[in-house]
Order: structure tokens, then C-alpha cells, then sequence
């Protein structure tokens, strides 16, 4: 699981994102080291650690709420397929809470958004090693209508940081898409 926190501008007229990248992952899978630079990522705090052989989601989710205590969050976009615990307490205090299935439907337009985002330099980050590895990985796959779905080619190469920031890009752009919303997001930037 990933957190991500774009923040979007219109420079020229196009949205520019800054993302900061949270990537979480048990202890198991750092000292197994599925691959090798798990452990090195980890020490450079790259990847947020929790004990065990499963991810801590009360360790996630108090992150985000610790995130959501220092910025202005506009939406934290969950696949309804995982963490539904952690979506409805979150919920019942009160954080935007927005389901964001993991559907091609979905996936496409901000996959494209963010090849074209980072094709033009649109697209800035803390220089995550976790994030550019799952981004290489990303495979698209066309439908007939030229829907991209991304996908990784081997069960070993791991996408869900990328997947993650499809997903809030997915936010940035829908939240930046409401003409009523547009005063508001251009005077502070959108953290998601």
C-alpha cells in the first residue's frame, strides 16, 4: 500500500504534480527480500517498515491521519476491494473518504495523464527508488476503445505505488475537472 500526497498547480495552463510517496511493507518481505533493494530502501527509509509478515494497516491508517492533521486533504481514494475497516473508521471521523475501483474505466484517463505528465516534466517527485521501480513495471495494456489498463507483466515486479498515484491522480484531475471547486483549488494546492 501506498500514500500519496500530489499537489497540483496550472502552470501554463496544465496541471503540474509534486508527490510525495509513503510506501508501506512488512518486516517479512524486507528480510526475505523478494527483491534485493527491499532492504536497502528500507533503511534509507524509502519503505515504511511494520513488524510482522503482514502490513500493519493501524500503522498506515495512523499515518494518514497524521498527514490529514497537517494538510487539507480533498479526498483519500481507497479500492473497495481492501481496507474496509480502515475506510469506514476513517470515514466516521469525518476524512473524505472516495471509492476509486480498480477498473480500467477508471485507471485509464489518469494512466495517460500520467505518461503525458511525465513525458512534458509535469510530474515531480521526492525521488522514491520504490516509485520509479513500481512505474517501470507498469505494463499497459489497450482495449478496443484505447482504454489503458496497467498492469505488471510478472507477479514479482510489484506496481502498487504506481497504481496508487494513478489513482490520486485520478482525484487531482477529477477534483480540478469541478468549475464550482476551481477558485478554491487554485488558491491552495490539492493534497490527496
Amino acid at each position: 500500500m501506498s500514500s500519496r500526497r500530489p499537489r497540483a498547480s496550472w502552470p501554463n495552463g496544465k496541471l503540474h504534480y509534486d508527490v510525495l510517496v509513503r510506501c508501506y511493507l512488512n518486516e517479512a518481505a524486507v528480510l526475505e527480500a523478494r527483491n534485493p533493494s527491499y532492504p536497502s530502501w528500507a533503511a534509507e527509509g524509502w519503505l515504511s517498515v511494520t513488524s510482522g509478515n503482514e502490513t500493519d494497516m493501524q500503522a498506515v491508517e495512523a499515518d494518514l491521519r497524521s498527514l490529514a492533521a497537517r494538510f487539507r486533504v480533498r479526498s483519500l481514494a481507497f479500492d473497495p476491494w481492501q481496507a474496509r475497516q480502515m475506510r469506514q473508521s476513517l470515514a466516521a471521523d469525518g476524512l473524505p473518504v472516495v471509492e476509486f475501483p480498480m477498473r480500467t474505466g477508471n485507471l485509464s484517463e489518469p494512466t495517460k495523464e500520467l505518461g503525458a505528465a511525465m513525458l512534458a516534466g509535469r510530474l515531480r517527485h521526492d525521488g522514491n527508488p520504490v516509485l520509479e521501480w513500481c512505474i517501470g513495471n507498469v505494463v499497459g495494456h489497450y482495449d478496443a476503445g484505447a482504454n489503458i489498463d496497467p498492469r505488471k507483466a510478472r507477479p514479482e515486479q510489484k506496481i502498487d505505488a504506481a497504481k496508487a498515484l494513478i489513482m490520486a491522480l485520478g482525484r487531482a484531475t477529477s477534483d480540478a475537472g469541478n468549475e464550482a471547486e476551481l477558485g478554491g483549488f487554485l488558491a491552495e494546492p490539492l493534497f490527496l
